[in-house]
């Protein structure tokens, strides 16, 4: 089962066997070709081994059974984020694209993988691509208002901006993996004194 073999892959990721990870996925695929999961876990598996000539291959043998459903390129993309893969990203968006899908939430992950790999001057083309879409109601608002000033504020070291993102990170309620998200983008752009008030902010909430 999906549960079974994802528990395997945690021991031995745990373990660092990384080849055996292969074998088990290769089995997972081999048995449940039906399946989205184990084709996602082989080009994660790859991809954080940056092995980059075996992502690829998996990321083809993927699309060539999962390309036809939107929901399945999400997943991938989603899993990639963490990895800040931008290029197997984009190959999910190109993907859409072709297929006359909705893109909206692959180029927020697009966007998301940018950040991570630090990528800050592409996360900003895509937050601008993403801008003329949003909606007065969007239940995302107050996500895409802070995502919008955490990489200005990466990309410009400015007062104005700068303060612009700290104001807007005390008026959220955010969880310590954003919190800790958002420190870790500003201290590798080199905006330290606003890390340092975005940790104060985190601590008076936790």
């Amino acid at each position: 089962s999906d549960l079974m073999a994802a528990g395997a892959l945690l021991a031995l990721r745990e373990a660092g066997r990384r080849k055996d990870m292969e074998l088990v996925l290769a089995e997972w695929c081999r048995s449940d070709s039906t399946n989205p999961a184990p084709y996602i876990n082989l080009v994660v598996n790859r991809a954080s081994l940056q092995d980059k000539a075996g992502a690829q291959a998996a990321l083809d043998a993927f699309f060539l059974r999962f390309s036809s459903y939107p929901e399945t390129l999400i997943q991938l993309s989603e899993a990639l984020v963490p990895l800040g893969e931008t290029d197997l990203s984009k190959q999910c968006l190109a993907q859409a694209e072709t297929q006359g899908f909705a893109t909206y939430a692959l180029q927020q992950l697009l966007m998301e993988a940018c950040i991570t790999r630090g990528n800050l001057p592409e996360a900003q083309d895509v937050l601008d691509r993403l801008a003329p879409l949003h909606t007065a109601n969007d239940p995302l608002a107050g996500y895409w208002v802070l995502v919008t000033r955490l990489v200005a504020a990466a990309l410009d070291p400015s007062s104005g901006v700068q303060s612009n993102l700290v104001s807007e990170v005390q008026k959220q309620r955010l969880s310590m993996a954003a919190y800790h998200r958002l420190i870790s983008v500003l201290r590798t752009s080199g905006q330290n004194a606003t890390a340092l008030d975005v940790t104060r902010l985190a601590l008076d909430n936790y």
